[in-house]
């Protein structure tokens, strides 16, 4: 599988409200944020926190995240029962085959890769206006 992922780094307004899904943190704590993507299509939103960390930890740090999934299923299936909770812990299930796929590619990466159009707005001045992430789908 091609590695496409990228990121824009932003500056964040105090008005937005999303929270980073890598590690919890609200985006309103920032100053700057990412946006992730892979090729064209827009992963989500990204901390300044999670910024400062190589790729390779912060892939780290998800695959913690699936162990905590997984056990959480596991003790889930021992103790619920129906359909319900069926539907429910299948989606956890899924989020963290999520993640998981998402930190073999991120592990992949020595380094950020950066998209050549912040770049290019970078240098033109243009990247200044803070963005507001509170419609951004985050990962």
């Amino acid at each position: 599988m091609l590695n496409n992922l990228e990121l824009e780094i932003l500056p964040c307004d105090e008005a937005s409200e999303c929270v980073c899904p890598l590690c919890g943190e609200s985006l309103a704590l920032c100053c700057h944020a990412g946006l992730l993507y892979d090729g064209d299509q827009l992963l989500g939103c990204i901390c300044e926190h999670c910024l400062q960390d190589s790729p390779m930890q912060l892939a780290g740090r998800l695959r913690e995240r699936v162990i905590d999934l997984n056990m959480f299923v596991l003790r889930a299936r021992h103790y619920l029962s129906g359909q319900r909770w069926a539907d429910c812990i299948d989606k956890v299930r899924l989020r963290a085959e999520h993640w998981e796929a998402l930190a073999s590619r991120l592990a992949c990466l020595r380094e950020w890769p950066i998209r050549e159009a912040a770049c290019a707005l970078a240098a033109q001045g243009d990247a200044s206006e803070p963005i507001s992430f509170q419609k951004v789908n985050c990962l």
